[in-house]
């Protein structure tokens, strides 16, 4: 959750020894928070918020405690604005003020400092944040990797691949799909490496590795549509549909026409089109694409680039709701061919055969490009500088697909 915080020296009259103070404003709110303690604004550094170096105010406080006590509350706002966000919690005035007297100011203004695991990814994910410039699905990951680490009372000395082992056969035993526990290791990993790049752990993490059936990206079933369905959309939205259902079919099939993901479709603005190209830098990778528009992909871009007044491309939508009207549409187009879902948690397999109506999501548009791309013989490594596969190995599932849908065809000669 988005917050500033200044520290400030609060003025009292006839004093020159006056009351630190910090001024959180988070969402339009502001709460000002009391530190306890006092200094002399002579000996005050008014741009930066702290005492000056080597001083003392005129009740023998250092600097350096001082100093030291502000930089323990800013980690507590820190602290208590990511488990808010974790926990989908609203922030008061009142219940921050409440919680600042009580957790930090009545256990002696400290914070965590024994290398509680908690307090180590909290100050990670603030600093790791703000530097990479997560987007919002990245923190949610992170969040909901923070509440399954509440679970261990662990300290920086535990964090170790024992641990890890720990943690996975954890995730087994709550029935979680590999899939799922392979990106909380890489999550894991990502913070291990933040501790050990700080000297809170001796142990490099970042080759830790878990064998885990079904869990890579070559084994995951790809739901993608066949060109069929996709005609049956671009009917769809050639005036039958209305409101958030047409948007999301019109981004969806744009997705299946540039291979562009939700999030750089939706963040796509109009200026990024120019001279029929597409010139993006993706979200998810930072990787700069130029892809080439198509007949299909310019109609959707000429239908709506003076649609938006803000320069984006598309009106706003979340993707929750993109994926709600995708599913809506196809259930009401009839678009329920049978589709093979295979998940392994651990090395438990599960098997299940549900409609497209039901597994389809927005990504399925980026696979849809791909498919389609090498049906119409398209090389890999040209699909690659569209959508901005660095590994060859990610094409693999798609070319077996075409293989198979080759052979499939080939077999009618013998029908």
């Amino acid at each position: 959750m988005k917050h500033s915080i200044k520290v400030s020296l609060q003025p009292v009259k006839d004093s020159d020894l006056f009351p630190v103070r910090l001024r959180v404003a988070w969402s339009g709110c502001r709460c000002d928070l009391s530190l306890g303690v006092s200094y002399n604004v002579g000996k005050w550094f008014k741009e930066i918020g702290r005492a000056k170096t080597n001083s003392r105010n005129s009740l023998k406080q250092s600097a350096t405690e001082v100093n030291g006590l502000i930089e323990d509350a800013v980690r507590w706002v820190d602290s208590y604005f990511v488990k808010a966000y974790a926990l989908g919690l609203p922030v008061t005035t009142k219940d921050l003020k409440t919680a600042f007297v009580s957790d930090f100011r009545g256990k002696g203004g400290n914070v965590d400092k024994t290398g509680g695991i908690l307090a180590l990814f909290d100050r990670f994910y603030i600093e790791t944040a703000k530097l990479k410039g997560w987007v919002d699905n990245t923190c949610k990951k992170y969040s909901s990797l923070r509440s399954k680490l509440a679970r261990y009372e662990i300290t920086a000395a535990d964090f170790n691949a024992d641990f890890f082992n720990v943690f996975v056969g954890d995730e087994i035993k709550n029935g979680l799909k590999n899939t799922t526990i392979r990106k909380d290791v890489i999550l894991l990993k990502s913070f291990g490496r933040w501790l050990f790049e700080n000297d809170f752990i001796k142990e490099d993490l970042s080759r830790f590795s878990v064998r885990l059936k079904w869990s890579g990206g070559n084994n995951k079933a790809v739901v993608f549509l066949e060109w069929s369905e996709v005609k049956a959309l671009l009917s769809a939205a050639d005036g039958s549909l209305s409101g958030t259902i047409e948007l999301t079919v019109d981004m969806f099939l744009f997705s299946c026409f540039t291979g562009l993901r939700f999030s750089d479709v939706r963040g796509l603005r109009v200026s990024d089109i120019k001279n029929g190209k597409i010139y993006v830098v993706t979200k998810k990778t930072s990787d700069s694409l130029e892809i080439e528009l198509n007949k299909y992909s310019t109609k959707i871009f000429e239908k709506y680039k003076s649609v938006t007044p803000d320069g984006f491309l598309f009106p706003p939508v979340s993707i929750q709701l993109a994926n709600r009207n995708l599913k809506a549409i196809f259930l009401r187009l009839g678009l329920s061919r049978a589709v093979k879902k295979i998940s392994f948690s651990g090395s438990e397999r599960s098997e299940r055969v549900v409609p497209l109506c039901e597994a389809i999501s927005f990504h399925a548009g980026r696979r849809t490009f791909v498919v389609e791309c090498l049906r119409r013989g398209i090389s890999p490594s040209v699909i690659m500088k569209w959508t901005g596969h660095s590994d060859y190995s990610a094409m693999k599932p798609y070319i077996a697909i075409v293989d198979t849908l080759k052979a499939s065809e080939m077999s009618k000669f013998n029908n």
